[in-house]
């Protein structure tokens, strides 16, 4: 029998061209992102915007856009969150849109269940795009 996907297919928009994270591969991003920045810190970031180390959440926004294909580092997408049209704006992408793809989608409709982390940042999350744009 086959096992119930966990997690869906990712779109990531970088420099306006689109790449897609098959859902097989989400898992290996995850691990990838961890490796900078932890959910956890993405969460406060979200909640103190001042507060996030710009530098690993570059570096993990950078590898999962790698992983979608995409030809870009860390050292761009950091310029990005000082230069870009929105550079205030690209920080809270990568923040949302890394939290997003680091949650399984059937966390994200259960938003009801008590203990299962921040209640109020997972509906942020889940209103929010699974689109990450720059």
């Amino acid at each position: 029998a086959m096992m119930a996907r966990v997690f869906d297919d990712v779109k990531l928009v970088w420099a306006g061209k689109p790449y897609v994270i098959r859902s097989d591969r989400v898992m290996g991003v995850i691990a990838a992102i961890e490796r900078h920045i932890t959910l956890r810190e993405l969460h406060q970031a979200g909640a103190e915007r001042d507060t996030v180390m710009l530098a690993p959440l570059a570096q993990a926004y950078a590898a999962a856009l790698k992983h979608a294909g995409a030809d870009v580092d860390a050292d761009a997408v950091y310029q990005a969150m000082f230069t870009g049209d929105d550079a205030r704006g690209m920080v809270l992408e990568a923040i949302q849109g890394l939290a997003l793809l680091m949650i399984p989608p059937a966390a994200l409709a259960d938003v009801s269940t008590p203990g299962n982390g921040n209640r109020r940042s997972r509906r942020a999350a889940a209103s929010s795009s699974r689109k990450l744009t720059r």
